[in-house]
């Protein structure tokens, strides 16, 4: 295992995952994608994900802000709260929560140790092979949930919905941010195909919350709903701007915090306006327009989606009109560059061109430093360095930056984790 993975996966319990999924299982991979491999194995645990009540949170965006702020609006309604969110920023353990912090490395060594021996049975056993990394990511959470006796989980999509591990819970409320063009060979090549994934977190009864702007999506969530004998609230209909103060920059989460809002609200009716306020005021999240320094002016955000950067964009012009962008950019392979990075204009000073290496908390590729280089120069940008360590990018930028420029770090949320690392 390299030094880098080792870094960024942070903990010792998912370093023995990795390592165990890796070479013991190396000859006897998981099936298909399915959801048959997570059902089985929260079985063969005695489905600790009942011991306590979830909120379900899916969409192509906004999926991680929309759940830190429903966990942080229960926390102050003085619940005991687990979250998880996916990918972390800064390290693998920040993925698993309890009331706002990482869960300690004993907590999950005493998972584990439940754990591993059903991961085993199951690669000796199941004709689903042994669980990924992801699934037995998310059965650590339910288990290590299940020890601190928390009220309630607010659980982020993976990615998708249907196939997801996640969907093996019963949620109170169902969120649906929104959806767009993302991880598209996994999940279908037009919105539509794709919200037919993400609907398959709808459960009978169970309602859902969405800010999916689309009509034809709409109908999609709208049908499901009914097949579900549930309701659907949308955005800019059913539910509006929460009028709150909020920590997080930016119109798109302002959308993010109506739906974390509405979702509160049916989940606990006698959630007061006060803890909404406290929760959302106090909401931190690594990765979304974080402001990592302030001389010069370093912004590190995940964008990694065309729907993503438009938000990113329209932020960093509402709040900082008058900077100048000295951006450090990389991307997985599968990304649009091109719909991405082309959102930016005259503001763009110069470009640094890097990449980075996805984890085994990730799937696909990077594009390498000089393949973005050259997708960049294609779409007529100018002045590009390529630097494929992305702390020398970091360093080279500081070091190149004046008082009128911002630096801004995006692309993927691997980009900002090989820079925490």
């Amino acid at each position: 295992m390299s030094t880098d993975t080792k870094r960024a996966i942070g903990n010792k319990v998912f370093a023995d995952l990795f390592s165990l999924s890796q070479r013991r299982y190396q000859r006897r991979r998981p099936s298909a994608w399915t959801l048959h491999r997570m059902e089985e194995l929260v079985d063969r645990l005695g489905h600790p994900e009942k011991s306590f009540k979830t909120i379900h949170v899916g969409g192509t965006s906004g999926k991680g802000s929309t759940a830190t702020m429903i966990a942080s609006i229960l926390r102050a309604s003085s619940r005991r709260v687990g979250l998880e969110v996916f990918p972390p920023v800064r390290s693998m353990r920040e993925s698993v929560q309890i009331n706002g912090r990482v869960v300690s490395e004993t907590c999950f060594r005493r998972a584990w140790t439940h754990l591993q021996p059903i991961v085993e049975a199951m690669h000796k056993e199941s004709k689903e092979g042994a669980p990924t990394f992801f699934e037995a990511l998310i059965a650590l959470c339910f288990l290590v949930w299940k020890e601190a006796k928390i009220d309630v989980a607010v659980v982020e999509v993976g990615m998708g919905g249907a196939r997801d591990a996640t969907n093996v819970i019963r949620p109170e409320v169902v969120v649906l941010t929104n959806v767009g063009l993302d991880h598209t060979q996994f999940l279908g090549s037009t919105v539509e195909a794709i919200a037919r994934e993400k609907v398959g977190i709808l459960k009978e009864g169970t309602p859902v919350i969405s800010a999916a702007t689309q009509e034809s999506v709409q109908a999609i969530i709208k049908k499901k709903a009914k097949e579900e004998k549930t309701t659907a609230f949308f955005y800019g209909k059913d539910f509006h701007d929460a009028p709150f103060d909020l920590s997080l920059l930016g119109q798109h989460q302002r959308i993010n915090a109506a739906c974390a809002v509405a979702a509160v609200k049916i989940f606990d009716s006698s959630i007061t306006q006060e803890n909404i306020q406290r929760g959302l005021s106090t909401v931190v999240l690594p990765g979304r327009f974080e402001i990592v320094r302030s001389r010069p002016l370093v912004i590190f955000d995940g964008a990694h989606n065309p729907d993503k950067m438009t938000a990113l964009v329209q932020t960093l012009k509402a709040e900082f009109p008058k900077k100048r962008i000295i951006g450090i950019f990389g991307v997985k392979e599968d990304k649009d560059v091109e719909a991405m990075f082309g959102l930016f204009g005259e503001e763009l000073k110069t470009v640094f061109a890097t990449t980075f290496q996805i984890p085994p908390i990730g799937v696909g590729r990077a594009l390498s430093a000089s393949a973005l280089t050259k997708r960049l120069h294609r779409m007529g940008m100018k002045s590009i360095i390529t630097e494929p360590n992305p702390r020398r990018a970091l360093g080279y930028a500081s070091r190149l930056a004046d008082k009128n420029d911002l630096i801004l770090v995006t692309g993927s949320f691997y980009l900002l984790l090989a820079l925490h690392s």
